[in-house]
């Protein structure tokens, strides 16, 4: 076990969102899925003076963005020593992550979410779902699944649900037909261990002529993840390419630091497999990625 300050969220993230950090174009759900709303405050507290940089970066970002956030010159130790009502216990094998690279990333900052604010327009959100990602391939959340106007609006008979504890809802209706994947938005879950299955399963609906929705709880981390594979899997795809095509369908996308690093995982062995991934076209942007709204 160790020490950490209570109510905080270490950031970590994998090569693919650090080039975006430096480049500057990391969104902010990126960083947290916490902040789909700049309603929220936020306090960034750097672990040591190496990664005092990368919080300069993430605190420009969130500046940029009109969030309310706040930067510390304390570090976490500092902060538990002088105030040791704020010390939380968690497992160590959660905090001495490192990414599927085998290369240890370097340490970045914590993320105070303790004033998370409370009166979130949960319509404006719910109206981005479903998104449509390829022509017969969908990204949504709970609501979106359980939402049989939305469903049959877009064709959609496939359902590949990526939770451990919401139902099939129309799982009754002979006309529907379900890929339950069970996995929760944590460490301890080995997502790529279906990535195989899902992409059997979304190929079968666009055999049949039918839409197929993929969706979680939020529709950000789980649920992404599974369309992150697929792209990459069916489209020779990069993960930095197929995180872009996706990004531009929804810019709320936030899968998990474990769940990038077992996407990093699976490029390499698709790169193993079949090689380099293809540069993407512009024929592949504009036509095989069009999206529609509602």
């Amino acid at each position: 076990m160790s020490r950490v300050v209570r109510g905080s969220k270490r950031l970590r993230l994998p090569s693919v969102l650090q080039r975006r950090l430096q480049s500057g174009t990391l969104t902010v759900t990126s960083l947290s899925s916490q902040l789909t709303t700049n309603e929220c405050k936020v306090i960034l507290v750097p672990d040591s003076i190496a990664s005092s940089s990368v919080a300069s970066k993430v605190y420009d970002i969130l500046a940029k963005k009109d969030y309310s956030v706040a930067f510390l010159a304390e570090t976490p130790a500092e902060i538990v020593q002088t105030h040791p009502d704020l010390i939380d216990e968690v497992d160590s094998n959660d905090e001495n992550i490192m990414n599927l690279s085998r290369e240890p990333l370097p340490d970045t900052s914590f993320i105070l979410p303790s004033f998370a604010a409370q009166n979130r327009d949960r319509r404006k959100e719910t109206d981005l779902f479903p998104v449509q990602i390829l022509p017969y391939l969908y990204l949504g959340n709970a609501d979106t699944a359980a939402n049989r106007q939305k469903l049959d609006a877009h064709g959609i008979r496939f359902i590949v649900n990526v939770t451990s504890n919401l139902a099939n809802t129309f799982e009754e209706d002979s006309r529907f037909h379900y890929l339950k994947i069970a996995v929760d938005d944590t460490c301890s879950h080995n997502l790529a261990a279906h990535f195989d299955e899902a992409i059997q399963f979304i190929d079968e609906a666009r055999a049949k002529g039918s839409a197929v929705l993929v969706h979680c709880l939020a529709g950000i981390s789980r649920s992404v993840t599974i369309c992150l594979a697929y792209l990459m899997h069916t489209m020779h795809s990069s993960l930095e390419d197929a995180f872009d095509l996706l990004l531009k369908r929804n810019g709320m996308i936030a899968p998990n630091f474990h769940f990038m690093g077992q996407l990093t995982d699976f490029e390499r062995q698709l790169v193993s497999a079949h090689g380099a991934p293809q540069e993407p076209s512009s024929s592949c942007s504009n036509t095989s990625f069009s999206s529609s709204s509602e």
